[in-house]
């Protein structure tokens, strides 16, 4: 993140790298490396994170290869013969036979722990079908990323883009040089922190959103607290009743 900066109100359907590439660098002696347009598809990653999950955990279960999992003909084959292994062991396992089977499926079964090969299978249909549906939704860009080659160029461009943020929250548009407008628009243009820092599936939450979240943790790290406290004071007076008597 050393040649970055994040824009962090870009327009909603400013898609193509090569327009941002283009204004940034105007204000750049020399090239921008990337850029890098960040989406409002949380739901398609966690998606994407929920089928590679499932995908894992089927290949470890079956003994398969990276390179299996992308053939579903060669997985399909190895879940058959994990199965037919399975069924031939019988329910004689280390692990209780009879009485582990029921709790399997009662207790970790619907945590998503210790699931049969089958089951497996399912969620990855499941979530495979999750993902094609969303990858047909259209999403909004909420924040660019874009690298110079240089570092004198990340300061140029902070430099030539800066604006308060009283001009940026009434939209002053004259407050800048009409070269620092984006089809007309005010940027909010910082250094980015390290990429390792970014969460990148929270960045289209909002500010109010984190906020109340934030207060809710509070408030429910509070009551735990008041909680404790109470119990506390209720097990010192216990005791101090039980060495008095």
């Amino acid at each position: 993140a050393d040649y970055t900066v994040r824009v962090r109100n870009p327009p909603p359907d400013a898609y193509d790298p090569d327009v941002w590439k283009e204004y940034f660098e105007q204000f750049s002696e020399g090239p921008v490396t990337a850029v890098t347009v960040a989406l409002d598809n949380a739901p398609l990653l966690s998606a994407l994170v929920q089928r590679r999950m499932y995908t894992e955990k089927l290949r470890l279960k079956i003994s398969g290869s990276v390179e299996d999992m992308d053939n579903p003909e060669r997985v399909t084959e190895k879940v058959k013969a994990h199965i037919r292994d399975r069924e031939s062991k019988g329910a004689s396992g280390v692990c209780g036979g009879h009485i582990w089977k029921p709790v399997k499926s009662c207790i970790f079964h619907p945590m998503g722990l210790f699931l049969p090969a089958e089951e497996l299978v399912k969620h990855i249909v499941k979530w495979t079908n999750k993902v094609k549906e969303l990858q047909k939704r259209k999403y909004k860009v909420v924040n660019v990323f874009v690298t110079f080659e240089m570092k004198k160029d990340q300061i140029l461009a902070l430099e030539s883009t800066a604006v308060s943020q009283i001009n940026l929250w009434k939209k002053k548009a004259d407050a800048v040089h009409f070269d620092a407008l984006f089809d007309g628009k005010l940027l909010d243009v910082s250094k980015p922190k390290e990429p390792s820092t970014i969460r990148w599936m929270d960045l289209h939450v909002k500010i109010g959103k984190k906020l109340g979240l934030w207060l809710f943790t509070l408030f429910v790290m509070f009551c735990i607290m008041a909680v404790a406290s109470y119990v506390f004071s209720l097990v010192r007076d216990y005791s101090i009743i039980f060495y008095s008597a």
